[in-house]
């Protein structure tokens, strides 16, 4: 939760989280709304702090960030 905090001004809400655990890799999934003007760039660079804050905590991590608006 605080690394969805951290980056709460770069999105409007966020849907599900989805979570699977399979052998030692975590998938995590994650649904963010969006701004309506946002980037294909924005959301890329969004996607890729998050990924990056959540390694620190599951090295073996999968992240998908799936837009919604």
């Amino acid at each position: 939760m605080n690394v969805l905090a951290r980056e709460y001004d770069k999105y409007k809400n966020v849907g599900n989280i989805y979570t699977r655990l399979s052998g030692r890799r975590r998938l995590i999934e994650i649904e963010f709304y969006l701004r309506e003007d946002a980037s294909l760039a924005e959301i890329i660079e969004l996607k890729g702090r998050i990924e990056e804050s959540l390694r620190q905590h599951f090295p073996d991590l999968h992240f998908s960030l799936i837009p919604l608006t």
